[in-house]
Parts: structure tokens; sequence; C-alpha cells
């Protein structure tokens, strides 16, 4: 298991109990995960990447790495997805409300 494999391990195991436990082969599970976020991030930096900095381009690493974010890091179980209806939703077919400045003359 590569560390993307491990890190992905460690999120569900902490962020997703449930859904953890109901890998049965957890080993070749996260391998697969950490296998594809590794084909994944080497793709992007390949493309991202300036030449002349070899394997040393920091920033195309990181660009690359918050590519396979989504992968590696579910959504949690407690947490709520974005709301179908938020509260904002239909508010752009109101007037704001009139502000009043009182001007003094001193």
């Amino acid at each position: 298991m590569n560390p993307y494999g491990a890190k992905a391990k460690l999120h569900l195991m902490e962020y997703c109990p449930s859904w953890y436990s109901g890998i049965e082969d957890k080993e070749a599970y996260f391998t697969e995960i950490g296998n594809e976020a590794q084909r994944q991030a080497s793709s992007v930096y390949s493309k991202i990447s300036k030449p002349e900095l070899g394997e040393n381009d920091i920033a195309a690493w990181q660009m690359a790495n918050e590519t396979v974010n989504e992968l590696l890091y579910p959504t949690p179980e407690d947490q709520e997805e974005e709301p179908d209806d938020p509260w904002w939703k239909g508010l752009e077919d109101h007037d704001p409300p009139e502000i009043i400045i009182p001007i003094t003359r001193g």
C-alpha cells in the first residue's frame, strides 16, 4: 500500500467507520485506491509541471495531489451534504432592504 492508500485508510477509519468496517479485504481495497490516486496525480503532474524543474516542481505536485483529494477523502458520515434547498436560494428575487444613514451637520 502506497502513501495515498494509507491516507485513504486513515480517513475512512476515522470519519467513515461503517464504510470502513464493510470493506472485506482492506489491504487490497486501499492498495487499489492508492494506486489509482498515484496514477491520477502522476498524470496531472506530467501535464502541468515545468520540465526544467524535473521532479522538483513543488507547485505542480501540490496541484496534482489536490486532484485526488475527493478519491482519498470522501465526505465524513456525520457531515451533511450541501442542502438541496439552501437558505439563500431565492434571495436574489427580493429587493435589498433600504439602509438609511442619518446625516448630522455640526
